[in-house]
């Protein structure tokens, strides 16, 4: 009988186009090695789609299919927003959130959380984002602290301690 075959995680096929040939030993990590890896690479991705703009504008209902293509890929424009106020940060937080539900098909149960917590003498906006990676068999949560630089507008996303 032989041996049972250890549980891995397979890369996306975009991490295994980027990752350099290293061989048979590059499909020969652990469990726990391919889960760090999928982390960083999951925050890589959401830090590249929280730093790109969407086109302006509104689709309307004709257009079907495409409200969900590369053509809404990212975050709406928010350079001319005042964020201070407290609801823009609440709209603009739900924005995240519909994004990374819609183009980050690895996550569910996503959260936003705004951290800022009242102070108004911090220009930048600190939020958490938590969801859980669809693994098969057992699904693992993540969580991810983001910085929103005011004056590049630029994300900067602090991946899970533990990956």
């Amino acid at each position: 009988m032989p041996a049972p075959q250890p549980m891995t995680i397979v890369p996306s096929v975009l991490d295994r186009l980027l990752q350099p040939v290293e061989g048979p030993t590059a499909r020969g990590t652990g469990w726990n090695a391919a889960l760090s890896q999928l982390k960083n690479s999951i925050r890589r991705d959401l830090e590249a789609m929280l730093n790109t703009r969407r086109r302006p504008g509104k689709l309307g209902p004709e257009v079907g299919e495409v409200a969900r293509s590369a053509l809404q890929y990212g975050i709406p424009d928010f350079t001319a927003l005042n964020m201070a106020a407290t609801e823009r940060q609440t709209a603009f937080g739900r924005a995240l959130e519909v994004a990374i539900r819609e183009f980050e098909p690895r996550l569910s149960g996503v959260a936003v959380t705004l951290l800022n917590g009242g102070r108004t003498l911090d220009r930048t906006l600190r939020f958490r984002v938590e969801a859980v990676i669809r693994l098969d068999p057992a699904p693992e949560p993540i969580v991810f602290e983001s910085v929103l630089d005011p004056v590049s507008q630029t994300f900067l996303i602090k991946g899970d301690p533990h990956a």
